[in-house]
């Protein structure tokens, strides 16, 4: 069975090259690396090390992830606070455990 990207390898292969330099640019060179859609100029660009949007992807969700979790605390310590809780002084305790 074919995947998606085995489908749009085989109608963008026609057409060249698909590096996008600018809007009115594609360089369109018939001479593609074998297994991409880059000539051999555009595939070092395309495929620069430590570039890869995936790792970008992964490094927002975690970020997102760590906001949230200051988020949620910071609620928690708004909703302590708001039933009389000292978050932030000596309670009972505390005291009793020194």
């Amino acid at each position: 069975m074919y995947s998606a990207h085995d489908v749009d390898y085989a109608i963008l292969k026609p057409k060249g090259c698909s590096y996008v330099g600018s809007a009115a640019h594609a360089c369109g060179s018939s001479r593609l690396v074998p297994g991409t859609l880059y000539c051999e100029e555009h595939y070092a660009v395309m495929y620069q090390k430590g570039t890869a949007y995936r790792k970008r992807a992964k490094d927002m969700r975690r970020a997102d992830a760590l906001k949230q979790l200051v988020s949620d605390f910071n609620q928690a310590v708004e909703e302590l606070e708001n039933e009389g809780f000292d978050c932030y002084g000596h309670t009972e305790v505390v005291d009793e455990l020194r």
